[in-house]
């Protein structure tokens, strides 16, 4: 999990196509999975008490969450670059 997530990370940051609020939301799930990876550290030191394990489970809620966001963004932005393409007139085109 940590791999893919450094993965599409640096992916999206490395990719001059993503825009400033595509990088903002990844750079935002970034830190929620540091955030995740060190609740689910200390919920296995602190014995699965229960406030740490919620709030463990409540984070990894919140990444699949702006995951799904971060995922509707991109579709959204390359959906748009397709479209926009697709409607614009060719300079090869014969105009009757």
């Amino acid at each position: 999990l940590v791999l893919f997530g450094t993965l599409s990370l640096i992916s999206v940051f490395s990719s001059p196509h993503q825009g400033r609020f595509v990088k903002i939301v990844a750079g935002l799930l970034g830190l929620e999975l540091v955030l995740q990876i060190f609740l689910g550290m200390f919920t296995i030191w602190s014995g699965k008490a229960p406030v740490p394990t919620t709030i463990h489970l409540s984070c990894g809620a919140l990444v699949f969450a702006t995951s799904f966001f971060l995922f509707l963004s991109i579709y959204r932005l390359q959906n748009s670059t397709t479209t926009a393409l697709q409607t614009s007139p060719s300079k090869n085109a014969i105009i009757g």
